[in-house]
């Protein structure tokens, strides 16, 4: 709410980052302004030497690792945009430094409890305060020192017995600590890597980052801004690509996270909450009650409106919320994948606040939060509160997160054919040829990802006849009806939306094992329930399956996006990108579009140039209705 306000009214700004200063300066300015901006920002930084293609993921995961151990500086860190990638960095460097010192972590006793993974060398944070060890020199104390919650500290060496000696830094200043392995130690973590957000805030004399498929430039800016000296970014990308990659970097936006981000008219988003349908609840049957109990439910008289029917299916479904207040996790999951404690008590209070005291609300809560059904998250929201994911829901990300990576490691047979540019017209350009010969490889899982107008419908046209010629059933699904009538047309592609497909395989109407591609297409919709179910049955089925859309536009509703999910387990060597518009004739409306795709202070060239071409009428600052007013102009 408070951004949708702020881009409404003159809010005031604070810019830039306390600090610094000069060229990094200007460049996150830049990051911030959006659009071109952004684009020449991060072109900067390569042309100063601060980015780094490796060529795939676990490439530059190795590149960052030998770059962290080589680099002098004593406060320097390594930053990912997930944790997946923090924790994969700091295995790598770990790995790097055990091949470097063969003997670090061997010739002293195995370690128990909290200090079994620590080798000398090693450097840890504290998430947690608590005491710590045996305080060493002048004055020393059996005591322990007392840790504060995001100190740090080092690993200097093994000592008999198991023990370690550790220095510690941070606000009680460096002193040395020496640990048994029963402890005292708090809870820690690895310090060599970390999340972005987590280290936003902090400065570091050198910084190198990780920048995986994603990434948004606002992310990428904050860990910038944590670098006081050296910066280095390094792209899982192939040279000839890290300019597309870092393209789509300055034009990728943080996800919009509520309708008002969108601009839409308040006054319709709440009219259309008030008639949207309240959810039902999934229960046992209750019996219907007999005239005796009428009077207990109450007069209906006492809701106008409200059929007496009604007031007992409200009041049944309180009561089995009170009996079962973690069901609410299934209503609350419906409304956002990820969630925080805030938004359980306060579907809770919504459902119940009316028949209960706040007291008693608070005991449901506490019982929702510490049920089993909930995992917690290692990210943060925006202000700071803990989030959250059903243990359904993790579930579905890691088999989608799974078969993504059993898919990709496998082979297409029909695809280890050699392609040749004869195989498809010769009207393609580069970057939808470059597709087309992916989508016609062996790999069984094939990302493309293109904006609107890059011609991926047309690509697809020429593999689906290349696959043809090979002997190789077609097939082709949509989220919407929309996009699979666009696919039916589409020569020789048998298109049904996917869970029409999903209904027909389970009736065991399925293709010739082993012989056919499945296109699914606006992947980028497609939630990952959905698209796990799908890449399942075409693992199963032998098939190759070939994904098209762009991440970057509409998201899944209520589901996290597949398409991520898969694009991190299958790695950048799987993706095929058509940047190039062509649905414009005219070369100032595709770079409108391309515009309009990247964001920031773009959009508005792009909507005047459009405006100037007499193709747009802004009618006043709000229309309460556009449909209508659309419908109404294409009449006239």
């Amino acid at each position: 709410m408070f951004r949708a306000l702020s881009d409404r009214v003159d809010a005031a700004e604070i810019e830039g980052v306390q600090g610094i200063e000069g060229v990094l300066a200007e460049a996150l300015a830049d990051l911030a302004a959006g659009g071109d901006a952004a684009a020449a920002a991060l072109a900067g930084f390569r042309e100063r030497g601060c980015v780094t293609a490796a060529g795939d993921r676990e490439a530059a995961i190795r590149r960052v690792a030998s770059k962290f151990l080589a680099d002098p500086a004593d406060d320097r860190t390594a930053l990912a945009w997930s944790r997946a990638d923090a924790d994969a960095l700091t295995e790598a460097i770990r790995d790097a430094m055990d091949e470097a010192d063969p003997k670090r972590g061997q010739g002293g006793e195995r370690r128990t409890g909290p200090l079994a993974d620590l080798k000398p060398g090693d450097r840890i944070r504290f998430t947690v305060a608590g005491r710590c060890g045996t305080v060493q020199g002048k004055g020393s104390r059996s005591g322990g020192a007392v840790i504060l919650r995001g100190e740090t500290a080092e690993v200097l060496e093994a000592l008999p017995g198991g023990a370690l000696r550790l220095r510690l830094n941070g606000l009680g200043g460096t002193r040395e600590i020496d640990v048994v392995p029963e402890g005292p130690l708090p809870a820690w973590s690895f310090a060599f890597a970390s999340t972005i957000a987590a280290a936003a805030g902090s400065r570091h004399d050198s910084v190198h980052m990780l920048a995986a498929p994603g990434l948004d430039r606002a992310t990428l800016a904050a860990g910038a801004a944590t670098a006081r000296g050296e910066l280095g970014i390094t792209l899982p990308v192939p040279e000839d690509r890290a300019a597309a990659a870092l393209e789509r970097i300055a034009g990728r936006e943080r996800p919009a996270r509520s309708v008002a981000d969108h601009g839409f008219d308040p006054a319709l988003a709440t009219k259309a909450a008030e008639e949207a349908p309240t959810a039902t609840m999934i229960r046992p049957a209750t019996p219907e009650p007999d005239a005796s109990e009428t009077d207990q439910v109450g007069d209906p008289t006492a809701v106008p409106g409200v059929a007496l029917t009604e007031v007992r299916r409200r009041r049944a479904n309180a009561d089995y919320l009170r009996e079962h207040p973690e069901h609410v996790l299934a209503l609350v999951q419906t409304d956002r994948p990820v969630f925080t404690e805030t938004d359980v008590r306060r579907a809770l209070r919504t459902r119940l606040g009316a028949s209960l005291q706040e007291a008693e609300l608070v005991e449901l809560g506490d019982r929702v939060m510490k049920s089993d059904l909930l995992l917690t998250l290692a990210t943060e929201a925006p202000d700071g509160a803990a989030q959250y994911v059903t243990r359904a829901r993790a579930e579905t990300m890691r088999e989608a997160h799974a078969t993504a990576r059993k898919l990709a490691a496998g082979r297409f047979e029909p695809g280890t054919l050699p392609v040749g540019r004869g195989d498809f017209p010769g009207d393609l350009n580069p970057g939808q040829a470059r597709a087309a010969e992916a989508m016609l490889g062996a790999e069984r899982l094939t990302l493309v990802q293109g904006h609107a107008g890059t011609g991926k419908t047309h690509t697809l046209r020429s593999v689906a006849a290349a696959w043809r010629a090979r002997g190789v059933e077609v097939l082709a699904g949509a989220p919407s009806g929309k996009a699979t009538g666009e696919l039916a047309a589409v020569e020789g592609v048998e298109a049904e939306t996917l869970a029409r497909w999903e209904a027909r395989w389970q009736k065991r109407d399925v293709p010739r094992q082993g012989g056919f591609v499945f296109v699914m297409d606006e992947a980028g919709m497609v939630g990952a329930g959905a698209w796990s179910r799908i890449q399942a049955k075409v693992l199963a089925m032998g098939g190759k399956l070939i994904a098209v859309g762009d991440p970057d536009q509409l998201q899944p509703v209520s589901d996290m996006p597949g398409w991520t999910i898969a694009e991190r387990a299958a790695g950048q060597g799987h993706v095929a990108v058509i940047d190039h518009v062509v649905r414009q004739s005219d070369p100032l409306d595709a770079e409108a579009t391309r515009s309009l795709a990247l964001g920031g202070v773009n959009i508005e060239h792009a909507i005047r140039h459009y405006e100037a071409k007499g193709a747009l009428h802004l009618e006043g600052e709000v229309r309460a209705d556009p449909v209508a007013a659309v419908a109404n102009a294409c009449v006239e």
